[in-house]
């Protein structure tokens, strides 16, 4: 068995939304910040603005997907 951990980071904006995904929960989260602001300052004014970010512990899981498609 592995130790190795997986996190993904969320953050729900507008009509959608933005992730992260890394081994640990500090880079899932920094992933997320950048691809927020990335997918979503040409729409909202986000600087210096704070957000609420839902991060899970996907460790283990084989089937892993955040989008607003059906599977």
């Amino acid at each position: 068995m592995s130790d190795s951990k997986e996190y993904l980071a969320i953050t729900l904006i507008g009509a959608g939304s933005s992730y992260g995904r890394a081994s640990t929960k500090e880079e899932a989260i920094e992933i997320c910040k950048k691809q927020v602001m990335f997918d979503w300052s040409s729409m909202f004014d986000l600087e210096g603005k704070t957000c609420k970010m839902t991060v899970f512990d996907i460790t283990g899981h084989d089937d892993v997907w955040w989008d607003h498609q059906v599977h």
